[in-house]
């Protein structure tokens, strides 16, 4: 089901999920320090095993996108934080990668925390 919009009622959070892809689909990667191109630990392909392909990691990250108003008086984090919920009282909405949600209730947000930028390989 592709969800047209999504409002938290009472004490409940909406969260919105996104897929993180990291990995490159280059067979190659330039190291910076010898200006060397090496290979990038390539995978077989299943389907077409005489063509190599390089790892790639999917996560998923979540983000607050919503907040029922008995709940805002009670939560210390916002609109656009990234977060870690409990994934047992987790409701899911949504079937597809760019429209997936989560309603959870507030006290079952237990972090907020950000992320480093990926450092370039030497």
């Amino acid at each position: 089901m592709r969800v047209k919009e999504i409002s938290p009622v009472g004490e409940y959070v909406v969260l919105k999920l996104n897929k993180v892809v990291e990995g490159t689909d280059d067979l190659f990667v330039l190291k910076k320090k010898s200006k060397l191109y090496v290979p990038n630990s390539p995978e077989i392909d299943n389907d077409n095993p005489q063509k190599a392909v390089s790892p790639k990691k999917e996560r998923w990250q979540a983000y607050v996108h919503a907040i029922g108003k008995e709940a805002t008086e009670k939560v210390d984090y916002k609109i656009g934080d990234l977060v870690i919920f409990n994934d047992y009282d987790a409701k899911y909405v949504g079937h597809d990668d760019d429209n997936m949600f989560i309603v959870i209730k507030w006290n079952n947000i237990m972090s907020v925390y950000e992320e480093e930028e990926p450092k370039e390989e030497e």
